[in-house]
């Protein structure tokens, strides 16, 4: 009989932030965030490795009990920011590539813990309508990506945020009517202050009529959007369409 000592530490499920200097796609910068838990009483040292493509990175720690997130990031390891990346577009614009992440955490004298996942380089922006701090409804651009990066909320999905859009705000007549029915709905709101987050670009003043993005509509929350999705194959899900991923 042969025993085989098993790791105190659990891998969980790993994040992986890309971000690209759009309109730049040569290069892109990866953030992977991977939980790990220990499951012992004590202090467990080992190495973390993280690795896809041609890609391979590794990280001497000390965990202590419980959990403990780490982070990968550029900013430690240059291999990180991969030149030339394979990117995950959408249907209709090219391949949706994916590549596979290996990670393990290895101690002395037991066997590594493992897991894998796949993962696609792009960058997702929404464009959607939310009301401002002095209750306008505003259409503005929100990059997720932004405001993870800089560790800003930007919108607030709390019930107290949900406001009826005001019986004022006409139906647009450029909307196609079978959308009519849904126009009056519940919409969130922009963290005070967040109107100058650079993670938001505003658009216009919903209510002051200015000329909107053809093919979009207002959302209870963010949802991507995509502009002439019928000549793109893509498939209607309510009244959202992905707008933008690259």
């Amino acid at each position: 009989m042969t025993l085989t000592a098993t790791s105190a530490v659990k891998i969980g499920d790993a994040q992986v932030v890309t971000t690209l200097p759009l309109p730049d796609i040569s290069h892109a910068d990866l953030e992977i965030t991977v939980p790990l838990e220990n499951l012992s009483a004590s202090p467990v040292t080992g190495t973390l490795k993280a690795s896809f493509g041609d890609v391979v990175v590794s990280k001497q720690l000390t965990l202590a009990s419980g959990n403990n997130p780490v982070r990968l990031a550029p900013s430690e390891f240059s291999q990180l920011t991969v030149q030339h990346p394979r990117l995950w577009w959408p249907n209709g614009y090219g391949k949706p590539e994916l590549y596979r992440l290996q990670l393990s955490f290895s101690q002395a004298n037991s066997e590594p813990e493992t897991k894998d996942l796949r993962f696609g380089i792009r960058q997702v922006t929404y464009e959607l309508s939310l009301f401002d701090a002095a209750g306008h409804l505003r259409r503005l651009e929100y990059s997720p990506t932004t405001a993870r990066l800089k560790d800003e909320k930007v919108v607030d999905v709390s019930h107290q945020a949900m406001r009826e859009i005001p019986a004022a705000d006409p139906f647009p007549a450029s909307f196609p009517p079978e959308w009519k029915e849904g126009w009056k709905s519940w919409v969130s709101s922009l963290v005070p202050g967040a109107e100058s987050s650079s993670a938001v670009r505003m658009l216009d003043d919903v209510r002051a009529g200015l000329p909107r993005t053809p093919g979009t509509v207002f959302s209870p929350a963010p949802r991507c959007q995509l502009e002439h999705h019928s000549q793109l194959g893509w498939p209607e899900h309510g009244k959202g369409f992905l707008r933008s991923c690259r």
